[in-house]
């Protein structure tokens, strides 16, 4: 089941939006610190990862960020912030973020850029066909072999 990743210290903020998703038929699973959320992703693939900027800091948003891209690379991020400049969302960007959301963010504002960061996802998982690994395979078949 392909799920979105929110990220908020505030356990309302992020019960609120995952329970609002939720009721729109997307999965989503919570996380309350930085730490948390690199075990998370550690153990599990979410295409998609909404995460406040400011956890405890907002170095730990930033930090987050490049746990993500290491970890992760392949997920989709949405910042969000309620205190963006033009050089915290050029850094966030650089760190990853596909988009930085500003708060208050309206539900469906959030539920149309969720829905179609899944189908970036998914499309970009669709690029890769079989025919592509058939490919990866067959290169590097002798090499296989000899090991």
């Amino acid at each position: 089941m392909k799920r979105i990743l929110i990220v908020d210290d505030d356990p309302m903020v992020a019960f609120a939006v995952s329970t609002m998703l939720e009721e729109y038929e997307l999965a989503a699973e919570t996380a309350h610190s930085r730490e948390d959320a690199e075990a998370m992703l550690a153990n599990e693939f979410f295409p998609v990862i909404l995460a406040d900027l400011r956890l405890r800091s907002e170095e730990e948003g930033f930090l987050l960020l490049d746990s993500i891209r290491r970890l992760s690379p392949r997920s989709q991020v949405a910042s969000m912030t309620g205190y963006a400049t033009p050089d915290i969302e050029k850094r966030l960007h650089e760190l990853g973020a596909r988009l930085v959301l500003h708060k208050p963010v309206g539900n469906d504002v959030l539920l149309a850029v969720m829905r179609e960061m899944l189908a970036e996802v998914e499309r970009a998982g669709e690029a890769t066909s079989d025919e592509d690994l058939e490919q990866v395979y067959e290169s590097t078949l002798a090499t296989l072999r000899s090991i």
